[in-house]
């Protein structure tokens, strides 16, 4: 497809991973609500419509990030009375998601993976996810993701080149200091995840890291777009548009 062809249409890829107690108090993990719930009002903001993606069509969200502080308090109000502008919490609860293995990844410029620690269960073997983010790519679309979104990166190759997709790009992701920050580090090694870093650096890529775990910090390389963190998924979802158009002209 050539690129100025390319629809102006958003792919997000959830975690399908909510029900693992995964934090040392017993919370579950899952995904990360203003990872999606910003990254959709860029894309609405910039005239791009937006779909949403899991490997089962399923999802469900970190009960830490549908709290204070990680929501203000407009936020808050507005999820807790279903009122959040884009009816994500909806879309998630009644499983108003997408089946990877039944996406026209065609339909689509920008794959966006958001994060949620649910990404480091099944984004490293999500195939279906990866299938689609190829797909995309070989039609000159971008391939982006945010926070822990970029463990979809983890076993996801360029179909074209054999090599892993973000073989000697710059990419970014959560940082090892920021899981240590907030305690998940033994958690994640006791089920044998791997950190963002760790992943980058085994595909081949190179990891960016932001001067601290929470700056709002993104990075384009080539067609591969990443975030660091919860406060980059606004700047990583803009950076996404703009480079799609930029491949545009």
């Amino acid at each position: 497809m050539a690129s100025n062809t390319l629809p102006k249409r958003a792919l997000i890829a959830f975690t399908s991973e909510f029900t693992d107690k995964f934090y040392a108090n017993g919370d579950t993990t899952g995904l990360y609500y203003t990872e999606v719930s910003h990254p959709i009002a860029v894309f609405h903001e910039l005239g791009y419509a937006v779909d949403f993606v899991s490997e089962t069509g399923k999802a469900g969200f970190d009960p830490h990030s549908v709290a204070a502080p990680a929501l203000n308090e407009e936020e808050l109000k507005a999820y807790n009375s279903y009122s959040d502008k884009f009816a994500l919490r909806d879309a998630v609860e009644n499983s108003r998601i997408q089946k990877a293995s039944e996406v026209d990844s065609s339909a689509y410029s920008v794959f966006f993976a958001a994060g949620g620690h649910g990404a480091c269960y099944d984004f490293p073997k999500a195939s279906g996810l990866h299938k689609i983010a190829d797909e995309i790519y070989q039609r000159g679309g971008v391939v982006s993701a945010v926070c822990h979104g970029p463990l979809i990166f983890a076993n996801l190759k360029n179909s074209t080149t054999g090599e892993y997709l973000i073989k000697d790009h710059k990419v970014t992701g959560f940082t090892d200091e920021g899981e240590d920050i907030i305690g998940v580090t033994e958690s994640m090694k006791a089920r044998n995840f791997k950190t963002c870093k760790t992943v980058a650096e085994e595909q081949g890529g190179v990891y960016v890291s932001p001067k601290g775990p929470w700056d709002d910090f993104s990075i384009a390389d080539g067609r591969i777009v990443t975030g660091a963190n919860p406060f980059s998924a606004h700047s990583s979802a803009k950076l996404a548009v703009e480079t799609v158009e930029k491949n545009r002209k």
